[in-house]
């Protein structure tokens, strides 16, 4: 059974604020961070990485585990996926807690659908 839990962009928001040992990982695509928009990483503590899972074409990042690990995360770090709706943002949280990381959260509502829409920082 999975240990990854759900959190609202609200509830998130307002955890990172202040942890500035926690992280924060947009896997989103580059095309999603140009027209959607990026959240606005000067509003809260917590570090900030875009790395993308899936890209446009539908193919999975097949990097993405040694790409998580070059940042040097301690796998008992607080961190936080996020895209556009939840979906991505949770299959990185899986694949991150089958290498032994430990206090992982998705994002349930997105980027779009929640973080967006609540009015919380972004560019």
């Amino acid at each position: 059974m999975s240990n990854i839990k759900n959190i609202s962009a609200e509830d998130c928001f307002s955890t990172i604020k202040e942890n500035k040992d926690a992280y924060l990982v947009d896997v989103r695509t580059p095309y999603e961070w140009e027209t959607f928009g990026r959240v606005n990483e000067d509003s809260f503590a917590a570090k900030y990485i875009e790395l993308t899972l899936i890209n446009e074409e539908g193919d999975e990042n097949t990097n993405f585990l040694d790409q998580v690990n070059s940042y040097m995360i301690s796998k008992n770090s607080e961190i936080y996926f996020i895209c556009k709706s939840g979906a991505r943002s949770m299959h990185a949280a899986l694949i991150l807690e089958s290498n032994g990381y430990k206090n992982l959260y998705n994002v349930e509502d997105g980027f779009v659908i929640g973080w967006k829409p609540a009015g919380l920082p972004s560019k």
